[in-house]
């Protein structure tokens, strides 16, 4: 059976909320390279995640796109509970805005 992008992505999308490290670095970048706007809001989802990693994961691979606009659903992870989370948030904000953004 042959899926569809839409079907590959909404699997790998529940498949990264529930996915362990390291292995939702690598869930988080396959659906990166498969690009698109449905992919960035499949990665979206995945800042929702309960584990930090998913969440460090889908910010990484969310500041690949390149895209200003993300910046406003990056931002509140600058006061998340894991200090390599908030780190990740203020790098990819950098990235994003090409403003230095303090955290703590």
């Amino acid at each position: 059976m042959n899926l569809t992008k839409h079907d590959q992505l909404l699997t790998l999308g529940k498949k990264l909320l529930e996915s362990p490290w390291p292995m939702c670095d690598q869930i988080a970048r396959q659906i990166y390279e498969m690009g698109g706007e449905e992919a960035k809001k499949v990665l979206l989802g995945g800042l929702k995640g309960k584990s930090h990693h998913i969440r460090l994961a889908s910010i990484k691979m969310l500041t690949e796109f390149h895209d200003a606009s993300l910046a406003d659903y990056i931002k509140p992870f600058l006061d998340d509970p894991l200090y390599e989370t908030r780190m990740q948030a203020k790098k990819s904000l950098a990235e994003l805005t090409g403003e230095e953004i303090s955290a703590s």
